[in-house]
Order: structure tokens, then C-alpha cells, then sequence
């Protein structure tokens, strides 16, 4: 990653390359340790609210998230820090609440995937800027595969654990693969289907399908993903390193997906990503025809 002079980098722009440095090589570690607990993970796991997406929880969920708040008020004592587990974990108290620097995690993004043996789940962690979603950072530690956004520089991926394998991350966008979709309701599958193939998350679901990973978008296996009422933690992070690679990330209707500018890691959104314009249109054109309207704000 090559940066610009200390002295023309903003204070937004050296808090993502510090992001960058420190973070990486402990998601690392956090990947080896996710690892280790998936094969010995207890027949007992924990459930929250929503459905097999929404409600798994492990031991690893809470694990990883402690272990990177312990290096957050470690080495950026004045940074503030979500993290999805945040009512399991007694760290969260001591984090600054609107500073202008805030970690976000994902302990394990596809819990579900985790629980169920799955090699494609991954960690996940952003950065945001006095509000502005920044920086990401994605770690499949089964697949030894890292995957990084700025706004600052180019996109990139890690394989392996060596940081000199950095490589400039390149999108393999496929015309003919299917479209991800979650939580739509039937009218607006049927509306869709006649547009494009599509991948239900949770009717279609299978472990060992590398379709049930978002970040699949990358290697051309999904052409996008439609998802409704999500956290944005996660989906917008992600459609955050699309539109990063020259991808498209907007509400289902076309409009502006305004959640990454003011980025609440709680907050639920509609949202639809794709890399191909003529297909974001086709596919906006025929969700509004079946019946879809922004839901108020």
C-alpha cells in the first residue's frame, strides 16, 4: 500500500493506514484462534433473536471480539469501538463514545457458516471517520485469504499470513452468475427471476457453497446481492468495498444509499449491490414494479 507524505495525509487518512498496520496482522492471529475452537465448537451454542442468519452465537463470536477490543484500547486508547457482541463482552464501557476514530467488528461474520463447519466465514472490521464509513477489512482464516478497502488507497488482498503477499485486488465480475437475495418477500422474487438467476441466502443455503459468503462477489461467483432489513455492519461494509472496486450500491429503488456517509453499525437497511449498471438498472426497474417503497427514514 503505498501512501502519500505524512505531511499531506489528512487525520482520516493516517488513522486508516494505523487501521491497516496494527489490524491486519491481528486478524491474523484472531483467524488462527477462530480456527482452532470451529472443530471443538460445543453441540450447546447460543441463540439471539432472527432467524439461523441472524441468531447464531460461539464461544468464537465473543473470543475474537475481546481480543480485538483488548488491542483497541491498547495501542488507540482515544478511538470509540462497536462490535456486534457488545452485550457479551465487559470492555465496552471503557471505549471514548464519539470519538472521531471508531472500530467496528464482526467477531464472525457467518456465524452460521462457522457453526456448521463452513470454511467461507470471516472477521470483519471498519473503520469510520466522524461518521463516514473509511476502511475495511475482511479475513477468511480457512481460506488464508484478507481483503481491504480505503477510500485512500487501492483496494488489495492479502493470501497467506506474509503482509509482503499484499497484492492490488482485482473484481472478477460475472455476467452469469446469480444474484444473492435475503428476507424478500415472494412478489419480488417472482418480479426478479424473469430478470436474473437468482441465490436465496437462506432457501439455498448449503455450507460448502462459497455463494453463501457476500465477499464471493470478488471471485465473479455472485453478480450482487439484494437484502432487506440488514444490519449494516456487515452488508454495508461490504457494498462499501464494491463500490471501492467500481460497483454499484444503492437502496433497492435506485437511491442513495446514504448509510455509508453517516455509517450506524446497527442501523437496518434495504440495499442492493451489483457490478454491472445495466443489470442494477434491470433489476431496480423490475423490484419497483413489484410493489417495493423506501421504507421512511
Amino acid at each position: 500500500m503505498t501512501a502519500r507524505p505524512e505531511s499531506d495525509q489528512t487525520p482520516a487518512h493516517r488513522a486508516s493506514l494505523d487501521f491497516f498496520n496494527r489490524l491486519i496482522p491481528c486478524l491474523i492471529t484472531a483467524g488462527h484462534y477462530a480456527l482452532r475452537l470451529q472443530s471443538q465448537l460445543s453441540q450447546q451454542t447460543q441463540t439471539k433473536e432472527g432467524d439461523e442468519w441472524q441468531s447464531a452465537l460461539t464461544d468464537a463470536d465473543i473470543g475474537v471480539q475481546q481480543y480485538i477490543e483488548a488491542i483497541v484500547l491498547a495501542e488507540f486508547p482515544g478511538w470509540d469501538f462497536f462490535g456486534e457482541e457488545h452485550a457479551a463482552t465487559c470492555n465496552t464501557l471503557y471505549f471514548p463514545k464519539g470519538a472521531d476514530a471508531c472500530i467496528m467488528l464482526d467477531p464472525i461474520n457467518g456465524t452460521r457458516l462457522y457453526r456448521d463447519g463452513s470454511p467461507y466465514f470471516d472477521i470483519l472490521v471498519s473503520l469510520r471517520w466522524q461518521g463516514r464509513l473509511i476502511a475495511t477489512l475482511s479475513y477468511h482464516p480457512a481460506l488464508a485469504r484478507l481483503y481491504g478497502s480505503s477510500l485512500y488507497a487501492p483496494s488489495f488482498v492479502l493470501y497467506g499470513d506474509q503482509l509482503e503477499n499484499i497484492q492490488p485486488l482485482r473484481a472478477i465480475p460475472n455476467a452469469d452468475a446469480p444474484l444473492g437475495v435475503y428476507q424478500c418477500p415472494q412478489a419480488m422474487i417472482d418480479a426478479l427471476q424473469s430478470v436474473h438467476p437468482l441465490f436465496d441466502f437462506s432457501r439455498d443455503y448449503a455450507p460448502e457453497d462459497p455463494r453463501c459468503a457476500l465477499n464471493s462477489m470478488f471471485s465473479g461467483q455472485l453478480a450482487g446481492y439484494l437484502m432487506l432489513d440488514c444490519a449494516v455492519l456487515d452488508v454495508g461494509a461490504t457494498a462499501f468495498a464494491v463500490t471501492r472496486l467500481g460497483g454499484t450500491a444503492t437502496k433497492p429503488d435506485g437511491s442513495e444509499l446514504a448509510a455509508l456517509a453517516k455509517f450506524e453499525p446497527e442501523q437496518r437497511e434495504d440495499l442492493l449491490v451489483t457490478w454491472s449498471p445495466k443489470l442494477h438498472e434491470s433489476l431496480v426497474q423490475n423490484i419497483t414494479a413489484s410493489g417495493y417503497t423506501v421504507a421512511p427514514s
